[in-house]
């Protein structure tokens, strides 16, 4: 199981990549890091509160993959990696 928490370049959002073989899933789980830019309401923060208090972690989003659609995931990051550290040659 991979606990690091990989973080975006704007250094207010992350994700975890966790694999559960029982279940045959890839859990892809989307973090907000403090406020991420947003103020939340008294509601919003006992609300925080009681499910961190409950469950021991603030809410997140799950993406839920079959291992198929995980691997379509991965070539389609690894080609959007490719296409955007592509670098144009200078026409001479």
């Amino acid at each position: 199981m991979n606990q690091e928490i990989h973080t975006c370049d704007c250094f207010t959002h992350g994700f975890t990549v966790n694999g559960d073989g029982e279940l045959g899933c890839v859990f892809l789980s989307a973090w907000s890091f403090g406020r991420a830019g947003q103020v939340l309401s008294w509601g919003d923060r006992l609300r925080w509160c009681w499910k961190i208090l409950r469950e021991g972690r603030p809410y997140d989003d799950d993406l839920v993959l079959e291992p198929e659609a995980a691997e379509k995931l991965a070539q389609a990051l690894m080609g959007a990696a490719a296409d955007a550290s592509a670098k144009q040659k200078p026409v001479l």
